[in-house]
């Protein structure tokens, strides 16, 4: 999995961005699940 990122960070500088949005898509859907399910 590591190496898909590394692969797409060579390949493209954007994945930076990329990343961070998906990182900030999880954050705010499994916070909030974790609170509820608490």
């Amino acid at each position: 999995m590591s190496n898909i990122f590394l692969t797409v960070w060579g390949n493209c500088p954007k994945a930076l961005y990329f990343y961070l949005l998906c990182l900030y898509i999880i954050l705010n859907f499994m916070i909030p699940l974790h609170l509820i399910s608490v």
